[in-house]
């Protein structure tokens, strides 16, 4: 059983066969990574996940691969782990990736292949990443209920916007109803049996064989998937749709901007407004937000435009990574709107 991320609501308990599992752990080691004997990958994740569990520590015991274990995602240590050549594969979140990346940089002799997973891959970060080391960095998509799903290999300019590449043997992924854009639903041999004790949420994901997954995107040719944001997380603003990870997208192009989250706060005229929190890079010259309302008035229609601002000195995050927006909104509730 492994629980998760309750990122917009209650973290579920997503019930797993160990054949599953061993699938799972299976298409990393041999058709993502290609993992062998010689690796030693870095064991920063937690391992009551998905993601460290499955992906950093069964898919090395099945390739006779060794893993570093950190107690808690140390920066410093880490960074001395790299930098000493101890570590030929790292999978983390693009929150320790980002960390790392500004903590040094000191080249990392021995990686040859970094995996990003968890959470959208922020603009500038593949640059950044590419810097510290000559191998490959990939980006995989998938959830604690099914994966991994697709993978792509990351250019240093991060490719196209949303772009999380191609199903992994064995997988489908399509639009639910057959529509050029919609809700992502998959199918995997890695399939999860369902959420313990909560028939009603399982059937409500589950139908005829494949999950829907909250995820909205598109299918194109070759079967490339885009991701263009979250069911749960579209902001209906006086009647208007506002996808929050566009926003997102837009205002982590400014160098400044560290990290961006974008929610619907409770507006008692227009239903939601568009509230931008940011955490800002350290010494960032000038009025940051008003640059950014400049950026956003330049490219995004007037709906779409946060009208409200916070600058915060980090955002909640689960252990995985990913933002927690309901803890998030429940901060902003709270504040004024411009606190920046």
């Amino acid at each position: 059983i492994l629980s998760t991320s309750g990122t917009t609501g209650t973290p579920r308990r997503a019930l797993h066969s160990h054949a599953g599992l061993l699938l799972n752990a299976g298409a990393v080691a041999t058709e993502m990574i290609g993992l062998g004997a010689d690796d030693v990958q870095l064991g920063a994740l937690p391992l009551a996940h998905s993601f460290g569990m499955s992906a950093v520590l069964n898919a090395s015991l099945l390739a006779g691969a060794a893993v570093v274990l950190t107690r808690r995602p140390d920066v410093a240590a880490i960074e001395r782990l790299l930098a000493a050549g101890e570590v030929t594969v790292v999978q983390a979140v693009p929150t320790l990736f980002a960390r790392l990346a500004d903590a040094s940089s000191a080249p990392w002799p021995r990686v040859r292949t970094c995996v990003v997973s968890g959470a959208p891959l922020p603009h500038g970060l593949p640059e950044r990443i590419h810097r510290r080391f000559g191998g490959r960095l990939l980006e995989r998509y998938g959830m604690t209920e099914v994966s991994p799903l697709t993978v792509r290999e990351v250019p240093p300019g991060g490719g196209e916007p949303g772009d999380v590449g191609t199903p992994m043997r064995g997988v489908v992924v399509r639009v639910a109803g057959g529509g050029d854009e919609g809700e992502l639903e998959v199918a995997a041999p890695s399939m999860f049996l369902g959420y313990d004790g909560d028939e009603g949420a399982t059937a409500e994901v589950l139908r005829d064989g494949l999950m829907r997954t909250g995820d909205l995107g598109r299918v194109g040719a070759g079967g490339r998937v885009t991701v263009t944001g979250r069911i749960k997380e579209v902001i209906v603003r006086g009647g208007n749709n506002v996808a929050a990870r566009e926003v997102e997208r837009l205002l982590e192009t400014h160098p400044a901007v560290a990290e961006a989250a974008v929610l619907g706060m409770p507006d008692p005229e227009l239903g939601e407004e568009v509230a931008a929190a940011l955490v800002l890079r350290p010494r960032a010259p000038g009025d940051v937000v008003a640059e950014l309302e400049r950026l956003c008035s330049d490219e995004l229609a007037s709906y779409k435009r946060p009208r409200l601002w916070h600058v915060l000195d980090s955002l909640p995050r689960t252990s995985s990574g990913k933002v927690r927006k309901g803890e998030l909104r429940e901060l902003l509730g709270g504040r004024d709107g411009r606190d920046g």
